[in-house]
């Protein structure tokens, strides 16, 4: 798992039931900015128990690089909730970029990735799938690859940023008659104003 404290929120209720799961042995490396309670609560449940061993690394590009080459999953748990729902692409695009099988919850920014990650609500029944399904997984990964390296190319979220910065947040310049994703930004809230 990688990201922000802000996301600490989301280890409990989605990795503790994997703690807790007795058939389920994982190493688990977290990369964040700080600790948290929320994180110290993962680690002590993980320390109490025979799940495997948690390893807490101190965020930085080159530590989630590193992080993202030797492990053979990311997870990203999360939840309903409204404030949840306006996350971006980052750590999932991240993750397939970088050639690495990830289970997620099923934000909406996740759902258009869905083919080619495991996307739902309960990690448990990610993990199974994927553990059983371990080949479809990784073709999943690559045909992701392609589509990320177009679809979130840093020239395309550039263009993005730029189109915002230019003062059309929502769309309403000349590509907006093409459609809303004409100009290549992602459909994601983080490109929508209220």
């Amino acid at each position: 798992w990688y990201g922000r404290s802000g996301n600490h929120d989301t280890l409990c209720p989605g990795i503790l039931p994997l703690v807790d799961d007795a058939t389920v042995r994982f190493d688990l490396t977290v990369v964040t900015d700080r600790l948290s309670r929320d994180l110290m609560t993962l680690a002590r449940r993980m320390s109490d128990s025979d799940t495997g061993n948690l390893t807490i690394r101190e965020w930085s590009l080159s530590c989630q690089a590193e992080a993202l080459s030797r492990t053979d999953l990311v997870l990203i748990p999360s939840f309903d909730r409204q404030d949840k729902h306006v996350k971006g692409h980052n750590r999932l695009t991240e993750s397939i970029r970088a050639g690495v099988p990830a289970l997620v919850y099923a934000l909406p920014a996740y759902r258009e990735l869905a083919e080619f990650c495991w996307c739902g609500e309960d990690l448990r029944v990610g993990l199974r799938w994927a553990l059983a399904h371990r080949p479809s997984l990784l073709d999943r990964v690559r045909r992701g690859q392609s589509y990320v390296a177009e679809r979130f190319s840093v020239d395309r979220i550039a263009a993005c940023w730029q189109r915002l910065f230019d003062g059309d947040p929502s769309g309403t310049g000349p590509a907006a008659s093409a459609g809303p994703e004409a100009d290549g930004c992602p459909a994601s809230p983080t490109f929508r104003t209220p």
